[in-house]
């Protein structure tokens, strides 16, 4: 069986503005990252769209990991993507 995941990372310094935009889960990871989930966040390379629409205020990197069908990121910023990697 696979496993799926993905998520998103912003710098402790913007939790706050993260926070208004109602994240099912917010959790820091250390002093310098945390890691969020939204409604949309789902199972897709795509960043979900109320991700977008957090990224037009504040840089953030999309991750996902389908364990054997591939893995990437995205880097998100003013509701942009501005750089991807992904690998099958």
């Amino acid at each position: 069986m696979s496993e799926f995941t993905a998520g998103s990372l912003i710098r402790n310094s913007y939790l706050d503005t993260v926070q208004q935009h109602n994240p099912l889960i917010v959790k820091e990871l250390n002093e310098q990252w945390s890691v969020f989930i939204t409604s949309g966040t789902g199972i897709s390379e795509m960043a979900p769209t109320d991700v977008m629409e957090i990224s037009k205020h504040l840089p953030v990197l999309y991750f996902y990991n389908f364990e054997d069908h591939g893995w990437g990121f995205t880097l998100l910023h003013q509701g942009e993507a501005v750089s991807a990697l992904g690998r099958p």
